[in-house]
């Protein structure tokens, strides 16, 4: 349900040590859900299938707070055959605004999370970057980590889907 990346409060398990935002592709409905929120998060949230999510810092079982969360409406991120949904993720630490080869602006201290459902248009998530107030000390500037660790995690809830990354292209901009 948390995707490996925030806290799970039923079963007391801590999150990603240090996490910095989780981005997820919620199509069981569970990173959605208030239960894997931090223990100092004040959110209510159900569980949203199909949902584009993003979850902003946490330590432990500190933080990992909604950020966003989108429903996809009618379209989806999964069906009977494996298809691709591209997703991209830009983070702008920057002073200045950048734009990806593939021509999404991300203005200085935000990032963007674009994902190109099943069945529709992308669905494009934008936000301020989080000032990280879990970050050990000397581990950023103006509360951003001065370095990012990418990983990926799957779950499938009670559904069964397959799950794919392929083509990841990591770049400074």
């Amino acid at each position: 349900g948390h995707l490996g990346y925030s806290a799970d409060q039923s079963a007391s398990t801590p999150g990603l040590t240090n996490g910095y935002l989780g981005f997820g592709l919620d199509a069981y409905g569970n990173f959605t859900n208030s239960a894997y929120a931090g223990s100092d998060c004040s959110e209510t949230q159900p569980a949203a299938p199909d949902s584009v999510v993003v979850r902003g810092p946490g330590n432990g079982t500190a933080g990992y707070c909604l950020l966003q969360s989108q429903s996809l409406g009618d379209r989806t991120l999964r069906s009977a055959d494996p298809q691709s949904v591209p997703v991209e993720v830009v983070i702008n630490p920057t002073s200045r605004t950048v734009t990806t080869s593939s021509g999404i602006t991300v203005d200085p201290g935000t990032y963007a999370f674009e994902v190109n459902p099943i069945g529709g248009d992308p669905v494009t998530e934008t936000g301020s970057l989080p000032n990280d107030t879990y970050l050990p000390a000397g581990w950023g500037t103006n509360g951003v980590p001065d370095q990012l660790t990418f990983g990926w995690a799957a779950s499938t809830g009670a559904q069964t889907d397959y799950h794919t990354i392929s083509d990841v292209n990591v770049e400074t901009l």
